[in-house]
This record gives C-alpha cells, sequence and structure tokens, in this order.
C-alpha cells in the first residue's frame, strides 16, 4: 500500500483529523459556505524519523560498505601471497635443481644444505615449505661468513678478502700487500666486491685446465 503525505494548511486540519481519522475534502456551497465530503479513506499521523533511526540506517550502511571493501582487500591479499608462495617455491625447485646454472646449487652445497645431491631425493624427501627454510638458514648463514670479494676491517686496516682457509683468510690492502688474518679477528664492511672472486675464479680454471 503507498503512503502520501497531504499538505492542506492549517484551517483544515481540525476537520481531516476529526472522527474516525478519515480524510475530508471540502464542497464548496455558496461563497460563503463549505461542505465537507468525508472520503472514508484513513488518515495515519505522520512523525519524523527518529533520531536513533536515522543512526541504525547509517550504521548498517556503513557496516555493509566496510564487509565489501574488507571482503575486496582481503581476496587482494590472499591472491598475492598465494603468488608469492609459488614463486618461493619455484625459487627453491630451481636451486636445487640446476646444479650451477640459474642460481642452482653445486653437488657439495646440496649435500651441505640437504645431506644429499640427488635432486630428486631431495624433492622426495623435503616438502616445500622444509626445503626453502632449509635453503633460507643456509643462505643467513652464508651472508654472515666472510667471503672472498668482501671488504672487511682488519687489526692493521681495511682490506679485501682474497682467499680463505679454514679459520684464517687472505687480506689486500690497497697497496696491493696482503697477508693472512684470523678469521676471528675481520669485520665485515657490508661492501662486496664480485669481480675480485670472479677474477680469482677465471685464474684458477685456467691454471687447472
Amino acid at each position: 500500500m503507498s503512503k502520501y503525505i497531504i499538505e492542506v494548511g492549517d484551517v483544515y486540519t481540525k476537520h481531516i483529523c476529526g472522527k474516525g481519522d478519515m480524510l475530508c475534502l471540502p464542497v464548496r456551497i455558496n461563497e460563503f459556505e463549505d461542505n465537507w465530503l468525508n472520503t472514508n479513506i484513513p488518515l495515519t499521523p505522520y512523525t519524523e524519523p527518529g533520531i536513533e533511526k536515522v543512526r541504525e540506517e547509517e550504521y548498517e550502511k556503513g557496516y555493509q560498505d566496510a564487509t565489501v571493501k574488507i571482503s575486496s582487500d582481503e581476496q587482494a591479499i590472499a591472491e598475492k601471497a598465494y603468488q608469492s608462495g609459488l614463486n618461493d617455491a619455484w625459487k627453491a625447485a630451481r636451486k636445487i635443481a640446476c646444479a650451477g646454472a640459474h642460481g642452482g646449487y653445486h653437488i657439495d652445497t646440496k649435500i651441505h644444505i640437504f645431506g644429499a645431491a640427488d635432486y630428486s631425493y631431495i624433492l622426495a624427501n623435503y616438502n616445500a615449505s622444509e626445503a626453502i627454510e632449509k635453503i633460507r638458514q643456509y643462505e643467513q648463514e652464508k651472508e654472515q661468513q666472510i667471503q672472498v670479494g668482501d671488504e672487511v676491517i682488519s687489526p692493521d686496516g681495511k682490506g679485501v678478502v682474497t682467499e680463505i682457509s679454514d679459520r684464517t683468510a687472505r687480506i689486500m690492502f690497497s697497496s696491493g700487500l696482503g697477508y693472512m688474518v684470523k678469521s676471528e679477528d675481520l669485520t665485515k664492511t657490508g661492501r662486496h666486491f664480485p669481480e675480485i672472486a670472479a677474477v680469482l675464479e677465471k685464474m684458477r680454471g685456467e691454471k687447472d685446465g
């Protein structure tokens, strides 16, 4: 059923809100007198919506909008996390399977990490999470270890590591001079010169050949 608001002015209020609360319409008898026709249409008094009702409606609307926004954000976050997980798993598989190429580990490194070099054995005995965690631990330890090409601070000054043995490292200073120093007496600066390690590796390869 439709509801209507009828504005009739103050002069007709008593007739509209009269007996039975029925809608009455004026009927002109002459220029001095009107009669009222009862339409038998019931009237319902109109009241302004309460402030609490308005608050409830606005809260409900805000809640619904927020729910839609949160659901959308959660979906985007879940998809991003899923894609990141796939990328991590693929990087780990590449390091295990591609020996010495495309960032893959050499045999001795895989034996150090997993106790085996055969990638099929590793994939059969470790799930993705376990393999990724073992690789993470290995690379974290490796970052803390001194490597050829690392710039270090020794008791005699700053230099670059050119050779590493069991508990010592050979340091080359900017003067070109160098000597062996205990690894425990060295502090990494954070700088690394991969070109030095590459040159030394190339020289060793030519010598072995």
